[in-house]
């Protein structure tokens, strides 16, 4: 696939360490253009270009005019996940209507097909209107969306009780690393977009980063076996919670919510005022309402556009 040609005086190389305050002032100054806050993005693409099956020169892209960066794009996929490659594409609003966007998609796309990816994946916060009509006009399919929660951590927040026979203990270094994959899996088995992830992706992409701290993971445990897991973060500045999840057999019992509470606790308690999260804002098993029931709004939305996948075609 060839890519349509760059604007003259433009110049594309892959980025490096060095570019991360220039693509973090990039994103902050397009949201900024569609009248949103800045979403903090610093510590997700830190994360994210350090992955080990991450290769800056063959999965980034940074586009230069004169002294500014004009785009960025981020191709991300795993093919011991498998899946659609998912693709972050932002361009800085003074250099919007050059062809930038286009010239990236199709670079993802190609990049997506040359790898073996099930399509290609694209999430555009919901107030872009361009971008989802330049999606739109490619093909792509919105088949979701999704929200970033929040609310702020009172000094004294209170763990609250546990439901009858279940016990929220603290994860523990060389004992519980694979029951924590293993809660994990069966916990999202029947959510969107879940696939096997197997035993050694999950432990490179949650145990070796360096936001990972096993003080803030918490396994909720039911006659002698875990039911139910949640991983606190310190991320962006404020506490985030990485992943919250109950084994399907064991819901509707306030597992989730002592879990959360309890990772509420624990962060306010090492001086963190705000919480976060992500959700699938149509997620089946209650997670919006159960964060909306412990106090948490939703502070921004996405779309996510999808090409090329079952559930692109099925629009």
């Amino acid at each position: 696939m060839s890519l349509p040609t760059l604007p003259d005086g433009y110049r594309e190389r892959p980025v490096t360490d060095a570019d991360l305050d220039a693509v973090e002032r990039l994103v902050d100054d397009a949201d900024r253009a569609l009248g949103l806050d800045p979403d903090p993005i610093r510590d997700f693409l830190t994360w994210i270009w350090h992955l080990p099956s991450t290769e800056l020169a063959r999965d980034t892209r940074i586009v230069v005019s004169g002294t500014d960066v004009a785009c960025f794009a981020q191709a991300m996929w795993n093919p011991d996940e498998g899946g659609p490659l998912d693709a972050l594409i932002r361009v800085h609003p003074d250099h919007l209507g050059r062809g930038l966007g286009s010239r990236f998609l199709s670079w993802a796309e190609a990049l997506a097909a040359e790898r073996g990816s099930a399509g290609v994946r694209m999430m555009a916060p919901d107030l872009d209107a361009p971008g989802h009509a330049l999606l739109s006009s490619r093909g792509y399919a919105h088949v979701r969306s999704f929200w970033t929660m929040g609310r702020q951590l009172d000094p004294a927040e209170d763990a609250g009780p546990t439901p009858a026979g279940v016990t929220v203990r603290v994860f523990e270094t060389g004992r519980d690393e694979r029951t924590l994959h293993e809660v994990n899996e069966a916990s999202f088995a029947d959510h969107w977009g879940f696939r096997p992830v197997p035993y050694e992706t999950f432990a490179a992409e949650m145990y070796e980063p360096g936001d990972w701290d096993p003080a803030l993971a918490f396994l909720a445990d039911f006659d002698g076996q875990a039911v139910g897991h949640v991983v606190a973060l310190s991320f962006e500045g404020h506490g985030y919670i990485g992943v919250l999840g109950v084994v399907p057999a064991h819901r509707g019992r306030g597992i989730a919510k002592s879990l959360l509470r309890r990772a509420f606790f624990e962060l306010a308690t090492r001086g963190f005022r705000e919480v976060r999260l992500g959700v699938d804002a149509q997620n089946p098993t209650g997670a919006v309402a159960l964060y909306e029931r412990v106090g948490m709004t939703a502070l921004r939305a996405y779309d996510t556009f999808e090409l090329g996948t079952p559930e692109a075609e099925s629009r």
